[in-house]
């Protein structure tokens, strides 16, 4: 399984200075932002690898409409829309 890199938050100053998404819910806004963008896309390893490393999780239902989402723009994107018309 691939991880993120440990000092992702070392990348770059931006993170610290000033303290971006450091204070109340913002981290844990910001993780479920990132995980849904990686839901929509379709990463499922990378999804499964943020979930564990951040330690929040995509509800099943989501993670169901976000397949269902993804088979359907990759079916587009092949010329069939069936998928997206059923």
């Amino acid at each position: 399984m691939q991880h993120f890199p440990p000092n992702l938050a070392a990348i770059s100053d931006a993170y610290t200075q000033p303290a971006l998404f450091s204070e109340g819910e913002a981290p844990a806004a910001l993780d479920r932002a990132v995980l849904d963008s990686i839901a929509r896309q379709g990463l499922w390893d990378a999804m499964d690898a943020f979930e564990e490393e951040a330690g929040v999780r995509v509800e099943e239902a989501r993670r169901s409409a976000s397949r269902s989402l993804h088979d359907i723009t990759s079916a587009i994107q092949r010329g069939d829309v069936g998928p997206a018309l059923q």
